[in-house]
């Protein structure tokens, strides 16, 4: 746990450039996937920087995109929907692992879920404009913010 919340804080650091909302799932879908297969602790925990690392990017720009991309009448509602609809997974996640863990092994779920990292990432590349997801626009975005320049 330690070393999954110091790749958050690393990968909330990265600027935008370097880390896309892409690269944030491939990060996810390679720690936590790796993280299954790893053969003992020592290749473990890097993994587990890196998954932490993609946690920590894909929070950061999901959170830079709602903001840029909803308009401002809608805002509210969109990101109130967005964080239920994420707070619920999570719940569910936490529900349905017990039985997964339980029927195929800790390692194999660490590898199935990196595995659906891997493919809501490919799902993300398919149904999302370009626009949203390229790094450059939302660093772009984010210098030029009022915000971020006090």
């Amino acid at each position: 746990m330690a070393l999954d919340a110091l790749g958050i804080v690393i990968g909330t650091s990265l600027p935008a450039r370097y880390a896309g909302y892409l690269s944030g799932i491939a990060l996810l879908a390679i720690g936590w996937g790796g993280f299954g297969i790893a053969p003992d602790l020592w290749l473990a925990g890097p993994l587990s920087v890196i998954g932490g690392m993609g946690n920590g990017v894909v929070i950061v720009r999901f959170r830079t995109m709602m903001q840029r991309e909803t308009p401002p009448h809608e805002r509210a509602s969109t990101i109130g929907f967005a964080y239920a609809v994420t707070f619920s997974m999570i719940v569910a996640g936490q529900v349905a692992v017990v039985p997964l863990s339980n029927a195929l092994g800790q390692r194999a779920t660490f590898t199935t879920a990196g595995t659906i990292f891997a493919l809501g990432g490919v799902v993300a590349a398919l149904c999302w404009p370009s626009r949203v997801l390229e790094p450059a626009r939302i660093e772009a975005v984010t210098e030029a913010s009022p915000v971020t320049a006090r």
